[in-house]
């Protein structure tokens, strides 16, 4: 995967030009863009939701769904 879980803390473990992170609706919730490093931390303050994180890279686009409790 390329997002994990950690407390109220995605991580993304892949170096991507953006980053955007989609509730369980589909609303766009976070978006961040220009990450040149291979992992950084997203804190999402719920107490249940499904994300659904898509990172655009050089290489193409890749998704990963995360469960937060």
């Amino acid at each position: 995967d390329i997002a994990t879980l950690k407390e109220n803390s995605i991580t993304i473990k892949v170096d991507g030009e953006e980053v955007k992170v989609y509730d369980e609706t589909g609303r766009l919730v976070v978006v961040k863009n220009g990450i040149n490093s291979n992992r950084t931390s997203i804190l999402m303050n719920t107490l249940l939701k499904v994300y659904v994180v898509k990172v655009t890279t050089d290489y193409g686009v890749k998704v990963s769904k995360v469960l937060i409790r």
